[in-house]
């Protein structure tokens, strides 16, 4: 069944590697599934990884990871960062998988990404970011 909540994102592709956080709630499922679809590299984190296996079956390791992480606790948002830009390449968004929030992401701004955790909305880049 399809998850057909609306949203006004802007259109990502290829060129974005995407954070989903709370990836093991069924919005975190289904927005991970719409960005893998539009091309995007998607890192899927939730504290127990098992959660996340079925977000990976069927895709390709160039376009997605999985990882078990509080991101709440900072150096796990610091590893979890370096892990995936190793990976994937440096993260331009943060999507919360509770709410379906997308969020800019400047400069691998771990802060962003807690305050996305906590439910927050973090402040968009700029255009000089």
């Amino acid at each position: 069944m399809a998850n057909n909540t609306q949203h006004s994102w802007p259109v990502l592709g290829g060129d974005d590697v995407v954070l989903v956080i709370h990836a093991d709630c069924d919005t975190g499922y289904w927005r991970a599934r719409e960005l893998l679809a539009s091309g995007c590299r998607v890192v899927v984190t939730a504290r127990q990884v098992t959660a996340l296996t079925r977000i990976l079956l069927g895709e390709r390791c160039s376009q997605v990871m999985a990882v078990a992480a509080d991101v709440e606790d900072a150096a796990q948002r610091a590893q979890l960062l370096q892990r995936a830009q190793d990976h994937l390449g440096p993260l331009t968004w943060v999507v919360d998988g509770h709410s379906g929030t997308l969020t800019a992401l400047c400069n691998n701004d771990t802060a962003a990404i807690k305050q996305n955790a906590h439910g927050c909305a973090a402040d968009v880049c700029s255009q000089s970011d």
